[in-house]
């Protein structure tokens, strides 16, 4: 198969999971928003690709709040940032002044993009190497890629 084949068959996949999902909690405030595919390519195939999507924990209901849902969330996000490499790296090496700090409250770790892209990185500090990895997110909200 080549590999603009390889990549409008995961891509075909990626809408599968993404309609699955949504078959599964059709409250779209209960779903992720996002689903994202990551592929490593070597001499123009495919050798490996991962989904993963972005976090969303649960809907509002009697006993649980929006606000308990919104933390629940942040914690979520903030647990895989703390163990994405890259994301810590960013963390201690990027200067903020006061204001910035304040208005800057991404959750890093909510990205569709980050599971995969650790997965997919693979680095071992006594060995370099290179990959070439291609990823495409699909907008389960909008219908986008």
């Amino acid at each position: 198969m080549e590999l603009q084949d390889q990549k409008h068959f995961l891509i075909r996949m990626q809408i599968t999971l993404a309609d699955k999902i949504t078959e599964m909690e059709p409250n779209a405030l209960g779903r992720p928003t996002t689903v994202n595919v990551m592929a490593s390519m070597k001499e123009g195939k495919i050798v490996k690709f991962m989904f993963g999507t972005s976090v969303r924990c649960g809907i509002a209901t009697r006993t649980i709040t929006k606000g308990m849902v919104y933390r629940n969330n942040q914690l979520i996000a903030k647990s895989r940032a703390a163990n994405i490499p890259i994301l810590l790296w960013c963390r201690k090496n990027i200067v903020l002044t006061e204001k910035e700090l304040k208005t800057c409250d991404y959750p890093w770790g909510n990205c569709a993009e980050w599971a995969p892209l650790q997965a997919m990185h693979e680095r071992k500090k006594s060995q370099k190497h290179h990959a070439i990895l291609w990823s495409q997110t699909y907008n389960i909200k909008d219908n986008f890629l």
